[in-house]
Parts: structure tokens; sequence; C-alpha cells
């Protein structure tokens, strides 16, 4: 069965979006960090979003639940009774969920497939977790159990509002492939046995071309960096002080990164599979991933055409993440670079 059947051939737009109450009011009690946050949710801009999410000519969005920062864009049973104070009042999740459903479209859920170094953020968010912070947790039980509860609790609630997930920060050195994927998979598909998982270890960012559990429907897919219809493979991520001339990443002459001392790798699709799974890029625009300077990473509508051409080809799916304003609305000029694409490959 391929669940991600859907998304051949076709692309989709990613935001990320979430707030850092602990940072903002480092010194506040935890019902004045909820309350910021809760303002922050209910500043949140969902007419302007979907306007724009309409004018992509996207078949799907990704949206972002939480990250690093602890705090949850929709209620969870789980969440509301280990780390209560951490989800909002407004169910900014459902709402969007159910602005894209009413367009015939698909919407999936991201969330983080760890909490590593995330008390910097969000204290008790990693003992809510059962993380063993500085300790060795490919065989902590107690956290899987968690993110089981977690997904399990989204996944009933969500039910067939929800086509798919993509889980983030699964990177090999954190769990060494000890964790029971067929359990997460089956938690994130309770409410709906058809939503298509895809569980992300840095793919095409690091180098990696194959998925990290066989079980899943779609490539994770995380793509930095584009050159001439192609994916980069080799990594390009680094530090602030790692980007310019004579550093360890500088700009070709014809305006792409380039990794000192070492030649470009390129991924070309070519088929609609990646070891069984559908192939999807998710690709960063005007928006690094890493401190890269943001003007390296701005293609323009042509060039992101060459890559959607290509994917589209093979049967592949592209995902382009959108930079949100805070708001809640997307960066308008690269939303009119994704429309362009779109009117470009038609």
């Amino acid at each position: 069965m391929n669940r991600a059947e859907w998304m051949a051939g076709r692309y989709g737009i990613m935001t990320h979006w979430f707030v850092y109450p602990d940072l903002a009011l480092p010194e506040g009690t935890q019902e004045e960090r909820t309350a910021w946050f809760n303002k922050q949710v209910d500043a949140f801009d969902v007419k302007t979003l979907m306007k724009q999410f309409d004018e992509t000519g996207a078949d799907w969005l990704i949206f972002t639940l939480a990250q690093s920062n602890g705090y949850f864009n929709s209620a969870n049973s789980f969440l509301d009774r280990v780390y209560p104070g951490h989800t909002p009042r407004r169910d900014l999740g459902m709402e969007i969920a159910r602005e894209v459903k009413k367009r015939g479209k698909r919407f999936i859920i991201y969330l983080p497939g760890q909490f590593n170094n995330t008390d910097q953020y969000a204290e008790g968010l990693e003992e809510a977790f059962c993380w063993k912070s500085g300790e060795d947790n490919t065989e902590n039980g107690e956290f899987e159990d968690c993110m089981v509860a977690l997904f399990e609790g989204y996944s009933r609630k969500y039910g067939r509002l929800c086509d798919g997930w993509w889980i983030d920060g699964l990177y090999h050195e954190l769990h060494k492939e000890k964790w029971d994927w067929e359990r997460w998979c089956r938690a994130m598909r309770r409410g709906n046995p058809d939503a298509a998982v895809a569980l992300s270890d840095g793919s095409f960012c690091i180098g990696i071309l194959k998925p990290l559990y066989e079980g899943c429907d779609y490539f994770g897919g995380e793509t930095h960096d584009i050159e001439k219809g192609m994916i980069r493979t080799d990594a390009t991520i680094g530090a602030k002080e790692d980007y310019g001339e004579g550093k360890k990443f500088y700009l070709s002459e014809d305006g792409y990164v380039r990794v000192r001392g070492q030649r470009p790798r390129y991924f070309v699709p070519a088929t609609q599979y990646i070891c069984g799974q559908q192939l999807h890029s998710l690709m960063c625009l005007d928006q690094p991933w890493s401190e890269m300077p943001v003007e390296w990473n701005s293609y323009p509508a042509e060039e992101l055409a060459q890559l959607a051409r290509n994917m589209k080809r093979a049967g592949g799916a592209l995902t382009v993440n959108i930079p949100n304003t805070g708001t809640g609305a997307l960066r308008q000029s690269t939303v009119d670079k994704v429309a362009e694409m779109g009117r470009l490959i038609k």
C-alpha cells in the first residue's frame, strides 16, 4: 500500500511557526509565560496564511505543532497531563487543518522526534518526556512511551484531518536505530490508517540517500541547497563564521555554494521511489536551516522550476519551506516565487 501516492508529481509548502515564551519572559512565572504564548497564538493570522497558501498552488501544507520551544500549537491529552500550560486555548493546528481540508488539500503535521538539549528553551520539557539529558537514550523505553502517547493523542484527535506526518531530528547518534519505529508509526496512524509517515534523519542535507525506516511511506528528504535542477547532497550546514571568502563555505563564480577542498555532490530525481518509498524533497527557501547568509539560499522561480520539473517528471514530490513573518503570514516575496514556479511547471 502506497499511502503517499497522492504526492507523486506534485508540490506542497511548509512553514515553521512557534514561539519561545521562556526566552521572552525568562523571569516570569509559568502562568505569565502561558499567557504570553496564548497572546501570540491568538494573534496568528490564519486568513492571510490560507490566502497565501491558495496563491502558491500547493497541494499540501506541512505545519509545525512544535519544535524545541516546548509550546505546542494544538491541545493534546498527553501534554495537558504531563506538561500543563504548554498548549494554547485557541487550537491553532486544528483550525488550520480544517481550512486546508475545506480546499480539498492535504494537511501534514510536523513534530520533533526527540527533545535533546531542549531545556535551555523550555524548562521541564525533557523531564516531562523522560529524556535523560547528557545520557544514552537509545534504550530509554520511558521516552518512547511518551512519544507514542504524544503521537497517538494527536492522531486520534485529528483523525482524517491529518493526511501525514513529518518527524524531525531523528539523528543516528541519538537512537542508533534501536527505537521501535513500527510502534511510532502505528501511533501516528491510529486516527487515520492511511496517514503517510516520514521520519527524518537529515537525509539529503547530510548525504543520506535511504529512508530511516522501511515502514515509512515517503522520504523525509531534507534539502538545504539545490543547483540546476539537482539536489545537493554534500553538507553545507555550518556556523556563521564558516561562510564567506576564504572560509569553509564560499560561492562559486556562478553563485553556487561550494565546500572548500571537495567537489559538490548531487542527487538527480530519476524514479518515483527511493528504496520503495515515495521520493520527496523538503527544501528551505529564503530561510536557510543553518547560519548561512540568507541570500545564498535564495533561488529565483526559474531555478525552483528546474527542480520541480525534474521531480514531477520522475514522479517525485517537492515541498518548499516558506519563511513565516511571525504573525502567521508568509513572506510574500517567497510566496510569489513558489506561485511562479507552479505556473512555470504547468
